[in-house]
């Protein structure tokens, strides 16, 4: 009797997509991608620090330099102040404040001086230089260089302004030249002086 061979072995068979039996590659990580959401982020933030420092610089703060000496000796030629800006109902003007205005009669000028007087006030300067905020003295002061312009004067504060004199009461254009200053030419109100750092204590005579 004939011996049959055994039937063959079924052979093993591939698809088309069939891997080879191997560990998966890690991903590459997405390195350009952060990158770019970094650099987008960045520049956002560097918008929103621009935008930022337009709203302060407009319609908060602002830095200003001191030009002339008629303010000696609070504040020399040169000194360099910060300057609050808000809407005057938000910035009430006080006796004393040191204030920045718009020049009423040369509206590319601006004038920093010290506030005597507000609303309601009545202001004496006698000729010898005496200053009076409603009767009461508060000070004199050297009229000498004022070149005859040191007849005794009053004046009342309107609504809505001040009464301003420099600290160099006889080296400074002021309310005793142009009266009254009207709120609407308010520049905003100094905080302090930010250079030069110290103070003017030392500087010689006259400077």
């Amino acid at each position: 009797m004939a011996l049959m061979d055994p039937s063959p072995e079924p052979r093993e068979e591939f698809t088309g997509d069939a891997r080879p039996d191997t560990p998966d590659a890690p991903a590459a990580a997405p390195q350009s991608c952060s990158l770019r959401k970094e650099l987008v982020a960045l520049a956002l933030l560097s918008l929103v620090a621009v935008a930022i420092a337009l709203v302060l610089r407009l319609y908060v703060a602002q830095a200003y330099e001191i030009r002339g000496r008629s303010m000696l000796p609070t504040y020399h030629d040169g000194d360099k102040v910060l300057l609050l800006k808000l809407a005057p109902s938000l910035l009430p003007i006080a006796r004393d404040d040191i204030v920045i205005f718009t020049h009423p009669g040369h509206p590319d000028r601006d004038l920093v001086k010290r506030v005597v007087g507000v609303a309601g006030d009545r202001i004496h300067i006698d000729a010898r230089g005496d200053l009076y905020v409603n009767g009461v003295r508060t000070e004199s002061f050297n009229l000498a260089s004022r070149q005859g312009r040191t007849r005794s004067r009053n004046w009342l504060v309107p609504e809505d302004s001040f009464f301003v004199l420099g600290d160099n009461r006889a080296n400074s254009q002021d309310s005793r030249d142009f009266g009254s200053i009207p709120v609407e030419l308010l520049r905003g109100k100094v905080l302090f002086r930010w250079w030069p750092l110290g103070s003017h204590a030392d500087d010689p005579p006259g400077e």
